[in-house]
């Protein structure tokens, strides 16, 4: 019994030794967001389950679909975006709905602006897409963009959400928080 007891206790100490730990190791559940967001790996694949902002595109978009179907029918969810900047540092976010939006930031990657962590709350998430014939070096075009924002104002229509967010854009005051923006030319 005692051999027994003895080459158990021997594995276990050996597996505990040979676990490996770092920055690779996720944690399961996201209850420490600022946490979970410092575990991710520094540079997502097209294969993870996050939702890529790049500069060459967008990728995974259809997590971002999900989500917001999931909030229209008022159910808990979550997105990971990782957003990247001209200098290729990704920005790791965790935007969560649990009857209202928050949006953690973690800047930690970002080589420019060091280490902020920010939190922003707000009560309602708005799309808002258009098209609009657009110039380009070579011709006219057709382009499309798409924007994904949350706001503390309660828009009751379209065009109070065109309203508030052309406002945003032209640099008015707004509580406008923006989690997606994409232009595409499609034309």
């Amino acid at each position: 019994m005692k051999k027994w007891l003895l080459s158990f206790l021997i594995a276990a100490l050996c597996l505990c030794a040979c676990r490996k730990e770092g920055p690779e190791e996720t944690i399961a559940d996201k209850k420490d967001p600022h946490a979970y967001l410092a575990s991710l790996k520094d540079k997502p694949s097209k294969e993870d389950d996050v939702f890529i902002v790049a500069n060459d595109g967008t990728y995974n978009e259809e997590l971002l679909d999900a989500f917001i179907e999931k909030c229209e029918k008022k159910e808990d969810c979550d997105l990971v975006i990782a957003r990247y900047t001209i200098e290729g540092d990704v920005i790791y976010e965790l935007l969560v709905y649990t009857g209202t939006y928050v949006l953690y930031t973690d800047n930690s990657r970002d080589s420019y602006r060091g280490s902020d962590v920010e939190d922003v709350s707000r009560k309602y998430l708005y799309e808002y897409s258009y098209r609009k014939e657009a110039e380009y070096n070579d011709g006219k075009g057709i382009e499309e963009s798409r924007f994904v924002f949350l706001s503390d104002k309660e828009l009751k229509n379209d065009e109070e959400v065109q309203n508030e967010f052309e406002k945003t854009w032209s640099g008015l005051e707004s509580d406008l928080v923006i989690v997606f923006s994409d232009f595409k030319r499609v034309k």
